[in-house]
């Protein structure tokens, strides 16, 4: 049985660790799993970032390491971004470790390594992994702070032009993505002081936009990167903000007079349809009386046939390669 990438980053890492005999703490970041951060807790004690799950924030606490490991995230930005926030927390000269899988990137990331190591060569690459070893550069002035990666984004909504801040990482980083502008460009008033949900926020962009037709709303913001929610709570200081990757997150009472998304369907890699499923099965409970779903996808997401529990389900709005949805009762 072919192992996932989780599982063989953190045995090929399991592996080097004794001929390394790192001395604790050790930062250990983007360890979705939880396995890499049981591997080194065999010999010595973490300090752990994860950007996800119930522990996740936004950026690492201020302790200082004797050594990193991080986890290859997805993209080139975010990849820098969190080696530089690793590498200002480590002492310089100790050892950094990168890991990753072949069909991740991991054989050419020391082309971003190099930015805070040096002596990097690979150290062990198997189980289609990769690790790569280098010690932090001394005397680099390193993008330690969250602020040091804020960068402005534009991009035309419906009613004019619109700027907002973004970070390496987020959805859409730096623009407005072709999926969210087709679903400005349809959604439809609301009454004034209605309830709104943006399912799977990124940045805040459609609740910005909303905003801007009706600052009267009461605005929920739903994600599960806690930089997302960052990202959301500067560019929309009032709306409420809730994190998790599903309506249940919520508390169980709230209900909506209107649910938006866009929401995902990747994770790295890997295309998956379970969070959307889910937000199609479980809106309609979390709708007022004359509520709706508004979803936009890629147009091959069955996203029809998964609100087959609404009453009525069109497609508004469509391009050749993306739809919006409305549902309701």
């Amino acid at each position: 049985m072919k192992k996932d990438r989780e599982t063989g980053a953190a045995e090929v890492v399991a592996g080097v660790l004794p001929e390394l005999g790192l001395v604790g703490p050790v930062w250990v970041a983007g360890d979705v799993s939880g396995r890499l951060e049981a591997a080194v807790r065999e010999t010595a004690s973490i300090l752990s970032w994860k950007r996800y799950g119930a522990e996740g924030t936004a950026w690492p606490s201020e302790g200082h390491g004797n050594a990193a490991i991080v986890r290859l995230p997805k993209g080139r930005e975010a990849f820098q971004m969190a080696l530089h926030a690793i590498a200002a927390r480590t002492e310089p000269g100790a050892p950094l470790l990168v890991v990753g899988a072949n069909d991740e990137g991991i054989r050419s990331a020391d082309k971003g390594l190099s930015e805070v190591a040096e002596n990097l060569r690979t150290l062990d690459a198997r189980r289609h992994c990769r690790v790569w070893h280098g010690t932090i550069r001394g005397g680099v002035g390193f993008r330690g702070s969250l602020d040091d990666w804020m960068e402005s984004a534009h991009g035309s909504f419906p009613n004019g032009e619109a700027s907002w801040v973004s970070f390496p990482g987020l959805f859409a980083h730096g623009h407005l993505d072709p999926a969210t502008a087709l679903l400005l460009s349809a959604l439809t008033a609301v009454e004034a002081d209605s309830r709104i949900l943006d399912f799977g926020c990124g940045a805040g962009v459609v609740g910005m936009y909303l905003a801007s037709l009706d600052p009267g709303l009461e605005l929920h913001a739903l994600d599960v990167d806690p930089l997302a929610l960052e990202a959301t709570r500067r560019n929309l200081p009032r709306a409420r903000l809730h994190a998790g990757d599903g309506l249940g997150a919520l508390p169980a009472e709230l209900r909506f007079d209107r649910i938006v998304s866009n929401p995902p369907i990747h994770t790295g890699r890997d295309q998956h349809y379970e969070i959307v499923r889910a937000l199609c099965r479980d809106a309609a409970q979390r709708l007022r009386s004359g509520g709706d779903l508004w979803i936009v996808a890629q147009r091959t997401v069955p996203v029809g046939r998964m609100l087959c529990g609404f009453g009525v389900a069109e497609e508004v709005a469509g391009t050749a390669s993306f739809t919006v949805w409305r549902a309701h009762s």
